[in-house]
């Protein structure tokens, strides 16, 4: 469990929180200082770099578990009003990002970088040819087995190749 602030502490913080913050006519508390590149107030409390959304929650609801977040209802990263804000995971965060289509796929899948593009790509579009024309079901070379070999990749790589689930970009 986190260290809890003390009282005199919390009643800092709070003052501190709402002398920078004003509602809009969302209900939002914007924080009016200092921000991050994403939009979160920052704020310095006892020589520490906070964020204005992690203290309100500290301030209105209490210590923030060791490996959880503190999510946004709203969407409004600048918000710190605590009942716009939820406890959440990394996973939590993110499935709420993809379901309120914030996620620049979700918004633009057109942007998704695909083959050679994509920074994870072990393959070619010459080694996705290759396989594409040499693939032989069962053959010890030019199975799935022995080009996965070839080329360093999973057959799970291959077979998503094969059956056009991946490079259907490629002929």
């Amino acid at each position: 469990m986190p260290k809890k602030k003390s009282v005199s502490q919390l009643s800092k913080l709070r003052q501190k929180l709402l002398q920078n913050l004003e509602q809009d006519d969302n209900g939002c508390w914007n924080w009016c200082l200092s921000q991050t590149g994403g939009g979160y107030g920052q704020l310095i409390f006892e020589g520490k770099r906070i964020y204005a959304h992690r203290a309100s929650w500290e301030v209105h609801k209490g210590p923030i578990p060791i490996g959880l977040w503190v999510l946004h209802k709203c969407d409004n990263p600048a918000c710190a009003n605590p009942s716009h804000l939820f406890i959440g995971t990394v996973d939590d965060n993110a499935k709420d990002m993809v379901s309120k289509g914030r996620h620049y796929l979700t918004v633009n899948p057109e942007l998704a970088p695909i083959g050679e593009l994509n920074g994870r790509s072990k393959l070619s579009e010459v080694a996705v040819r290759y396989i594409k024309s040499h693939y032989r079901p069962r053959h010890p070379k030019f199975g799935r087995i022995g080009l996965a070999n070839k080329f360093k990749v999973s057959t799970q790589t291959i077979y998503l190749l094969l059956s056009g689930q991946s490079w259907r970009h490629v002929g």
